[in-house]
């Protein structure tokens, strides 16, 4: 990791410690969503995962009562958020080194759906891609 890849990890995670547990939990709702697309929970994800939630204030259960729809709605409502909430996802996809198809499917469904930004999505998982070991399987 680059100096600039941990300090930019660094900011990440204080601006991810500052939103309402709300917030947090859409978020982590949608990640969660994310790393079982594939069906395939695998141990990187899954430490990656138990990272994210150490630093909010959401336990694991609560994400059985948040919606898909109501995490949009929370994450939609400040553009700011939002955006950090790309680059969350696009390290999360690369977490485990590689981005399988499900994956790309369960993006492309919620750019789609809660019409995102396709292209700030995009110039997000192209960075990580670069990543040294990082594998594109789409």
């Amino acid at each position: 990791m680059s100096l600039t890849d941990f300090f930019q990890t660094l900011f990440n995670k204080a601006r991810f410690a500052t939103w309402t547990e709300d917030e947090q939990l859409a978020l982590l709702k949608i990640v969660d969503d994310l790393y079982r697309a594939d069906g395939n929970y695998a141990a990187e994800e899954l430490e990656d995962f138990r990272k994210k939630l150490s630093i909010s204030a959401v336990y694991q259960e609560d994400l059985e009562h948040m919606s898909v729809d109501k995490a949009m709605v929370i994450l939609k409502e400040d553009l700011g958020k939002l955006d950090l909430a790309y680059t969350i996802l696009a390290e999360a996809v690369y977490s485990d080194g590689r981005f399988v198809r499900e994956e790309r499917e369960y993006l492309d469904q919620l750019i789609s759906r809660y019409q995102l930004d396709g292209a700030q999505l995009e110039k997000r998982l192209n960075r990580e891609f670069r990543k040294d070991g990082n594998e594109d399987l789409t």
